[in-house]
């Protein structure tokens, strides 16, 4: 990763990496998680208990369910902004206080791709824009707003 990212000395800059960084940490340990859940559920058959429980906590929402916060005023260091890059779930569905969150497709390399170097959340999601071909980034102004307030809250 950018080792720029963690040289944050104060003002909105550090307000930016410190997002970045941390919601970054987070995607990557969702997505580990909820790739390694799979694979267990898939090989102790318990597809039958995945089936059971309710929309909240399926297969797609193994892990963070309710770990993250669901008013942006709450937020400290994180949001679910680029765990919603990779996934299908559409935030709003649990709170109005979130996003519509049309997007989804990216890749963690990709995602890691368009971090090295942008030290600003607008950096990062014009950048992510411009690198790849999605059908969903033109929704991406939505989630780059959302991440600003984010950032602005902290």
């Amino acid at each position: 990763m950018d080792s720029g990212a963690f040289n944050s000395f104060g003002g909105s800059a550090a307000k930016h990496k410190l997002f970045l960084r941390e919601s970054w940490a987070e995607c990557v340990e969702t997505i580990a998680t909820n790739d390694k859940y799979r694979q267990l559920f898939t090989q102790y058959s318990l597809g039958n208990y995945i089936a059971s429980v309710s929309r909240v906590t399926d297969i797609n929402r193994l892990w963070n369910t309710y770990r993250q916060y669901i008013r942006v005023e709450d937020m400290d260091e994180y949001s679910p902004a680029l765990i919603d890059l990779i996934d299908d779930v559409n935030q709003r569905d649990f709170s109005a206080n979130l996003p519509q969150d049309r997007v989804s497709g990216y890749t963690l390399t990709q995602i890691q791709t368009a971090l090295n170097g942008s030290h600003t959340v607008d950096a990062f999601y014009n950048k992510l824009f411009n690198l790849y071909n999605n059908s969903t980034k033109v929704h991406l102004d939505t989630i780059k707003g959302y991440a600003n307030t984010v950032v602005n809250n902290l």
